[in-house]
């Protein structure tokens, strides 16, 4: 009998390696912010996006400090197998709270089903952030404080998981007032036992080091993404983020979910009660911060296996008869597999992660195999343009933007402007301010732009582009590139300067063979050196999947170097078509993300304000912009970037 459950655990474990392949070749943007701090760290720039500038940009401190000594090489592929150990142990926690707390093996398999059949943890097992890691440490809290609190344990796990887990995740600091609202209904003599003066100890040990840390390091306690977000989205957002859990893409596994979290919380001295608690915080904490704009339900993965627990306890509770039990576990698993059509599912290696329907905008999509050169949300396959044009162009000191700053930033070591104020406490602070004051505060700081013409960004700012005589230079399909005014026509940097650049980049992203084909066609776009670009095509040809054979005949032909190639246009990225120069001359026709007609001339669009519609020239200017001192809004904190700083140096 003994064997059953550890064939359930292996099984287990088995399904969640093989669903989490799926997602392999995937991964998030964000993740590259945090590696672009945990890399000013290691080379002793201090825990900084720009050196210089102690902004706490990212959410997750203790996951930066974590992956810091790998950034030299592949920390992406650090990260990823990271957070599968981290699922992982999370799994294991799981099946020894079941096994503690008799519920069997029905149980066991219902509450292992959701956590590797449906396909949020493994997703976010793989995508780069702290989520498996959160994940992990508030399941070491809650699977292991009654253990602890009753004096059954000889280590206090559930207080270092409880202490560690704000480290990587500011919310979760919830789990700590969670287990201290359950601790206090314990008898006095538990409540007071040697155990939990302990674990109150550590608890309070490593708060108190992480509150240290970051007035030292930053000047305050909460992130500047708080700053950043908080207001900024619709107070329903947070509703709508809950309701689509509910019922998208199928109801019955979160119904048949919240009906054991309310059975459990009938049961308030029940041991699944705490599980069920701490989901049900983590589900009002993502309505009160109005959501996530990221998949597959990243804010409530870290509270995913309580959930299970609650599950696979009401589960235990109700089917008393082997035949009930039975019934049970196949309506989990029948209802794990309702879960599975979600966009993530998808072959993802086509680009299928933004129809229509999703933006402002249709916008072109790839057929083309991504295979390891996956570029997940947040990064269309013509994005790449942005990270090669800076590559090749942007002289060190000059400081670039970027709305999809992940990657962006990684592969460049320039200064960045984050337009979105996540990473930069000016922008942050003028979040909520008009578009004619958000610009006053970024305008004047900027050298070089990349944005996608069908955001929203570029729907609010292109009229102060056009007023201001920005010069575009390029992009590819709805990615447009610009200089600032007062900058001279872009050109290559020095040999020397770009041999250092492909080094770097082919060590730190080895398996984003896209990316390097963009790269490869910027230099050549750029006329660099022939030996330089060659030698390129060489290592990217040495590392290149046969998902991406294809692109790397086109580009050998592009490039020359294949012989026999019919004439085709020239391309950018994988198959990507450069915008016309004559229209990137002409701000009257650029593209305008409302009201556009089917050839691309303006129509209606709102402008810079939001407010009245551009269409003619002299609207597509937007509004007289303020001097910069004159501009709205609350003072910035002293040492901040602001208007003042002014320009860098000149492109070359």
């Amino acid at each position: 009998m003994r064997r059953r459950p550890v064939a359930v655990l292996a099984a287990a474990l088995g399904v969640f390696a093989l669903h989490t392949l799926h997602y392999r070749e995937t991964w998030t943007d964000d993740a590259f912010i945090t590696f672009r701090y945990a890399r000013n760290f290691a080379a002793g720039r201090g825990m900084v996006f720009n050196p210089g500038e102690a902004v706490e940009g990212l959410t997750n401190l203790g996951w930066a400090l974590t992956l810091a000594p790998f950034t030299g090489g592949d920390v992406l592929a650090w990260a990823q197998g990271l957070g599968l150990l981290a699922t992982l142990g999370t799994l294991l926690l799981l099946a020894g709270w079941v096994r503690r707390e008799g519920l069997g093996l029905a149980g066991l398999v219902v509450a292992l089903a959701p956590m590797v059949l449906v396909p949020w943890v493994p997703f976010w097992s793989v995508q780069g952030l702290e989520t498996p890691a959160v994940m992990l440490l508030v399941t070491l809290g809650w699977t292991r404080y009654r253990a602890e609190a009753l004096g059954d344990a000889r280590w206090p796990l559930a207080a270092v998981g409880m202490g560690l887990a704000p480290w990587f995740r500011p919310d979760a600091v919830l789990l700590v007032g969670v287990v201290l609202v359950w601790h206090l209904r314990w008898p006095p003599s538990a409540r007071l036992s040697p155990q939990a003066r302990r674990s109150a100890g550590i608890v309070a040990a490593l708060g108190a080091a992480l509150v240290a840390v970051k007035l030292a390091w930053f000047g305050g306690v909460l992130p500047n993404t708080f700053h950043a977000k908080v207001g900024v989205a619709p107070p329903i957002w947070g509703a709508q983020y809950v309701a689509n859990w509910l019922h998208v893409p199928s109801p019955v596994l979160p119904v048949m979910a919240v009906g054991a979290v309310g059975l459990a919380l009938r049961r308030p001295r029940s041991a699944e009660a705490l599980p069920a608690a701490v989901f049900g915080v983590w589900l009002a904490m993502s309505v009160a911060v109005r959501g996530d704009l990221m998949p597959s339900y990243r804010l409530l993965v870290p509270a995913w296996p309580a959930l299970c627990a609650a599950l696979a306890a009401g589960a235990a509770r109700l089917a008393t008869t082997p035949r009930r039990q039975t019934a049970a576990v196949a309506a989990v698993l029948l209802a794990c597999g309702l879960q599975a059509p979600t966009r993530e599912v998808r072959d993802l290696r086509e680009a299928r992660h933004f129809p229509a329907g999703d933006a402002v905008a249709p916008r072109k999509q790839s057929t083309l195999p991504w295979a390891r050169a996956a570029f997940f949300k947040g990064q269309l396959d013509y994005w790449p343009t942005a990270s090669a044009w800076a590559l090749v162009y942007a002289p060190p000191e000059a400081t670039l933007s970027f709305t999809e700053l992940g990657l962006f930033s990684w592969v460049s070591e320039n200064p960045v402007v984050d337009p979105l104020g996540l990473t930069d406490v000016a922008m942050g602070l003028a979040n909520d301010r008009p578009a004619v004051e958000r610009w006053a505060v970024f305008g004047p700081r900027v050298d070089a732009l990349a944005v996608e013409t069908s955001m929203t960004w570029w729907e609010t700012h292109h009229g102060f582009l056009a007023q201001e005589g920005w010069q575009p230079v390029g992009g590819c399909d709805g990615l447009w590139l610009f200089v600032a005014p007062h900058q001279t026509p872009p050109q290559p940097q020095p040999t020397a300067v770009l041999q250092a650049r492909l080094d770097r980049l082919l060590r730190t992203t080895p398996r984003m063979t896209t990316l390097h084909i963009s790269v490869a066609r910027a230099l050549h776009r750029a006329g660099a050196e022939r030996a330089l670009v060659t030698d390129l095509v060489s290592r990217i040809e040495a590392d290149t999947p046969t998902g991406l054979a294809e692109p790397l005949r086109m580009l050998r032909c592009d490039l020359g170097l294949e012989p026999g190639c019919p004439p085709m246009p020239e391309r950018c990225d994988l198959d990507g078509v450069r915008p016309d120069p004559a229209v990137q001359a002409d701000p009257t026709r650029w593209p305008r993300p409302v009201g556009q007609t089917s050839a691309g001339a303006p129509t209606t669009s709102l402008g810079p304000d939001g407010d009245r519609p551009l269409g003619r020239p002299e609207d597509a200017a937007g509004p007289p912009l303020p001097p910069a001192s004159d501009a709205k809004g609350p003072p910035l904190p002293e040492g901040a970037p602001g208007p003042a700083d002014a320009k860098g140096p000149p492109l070359p």
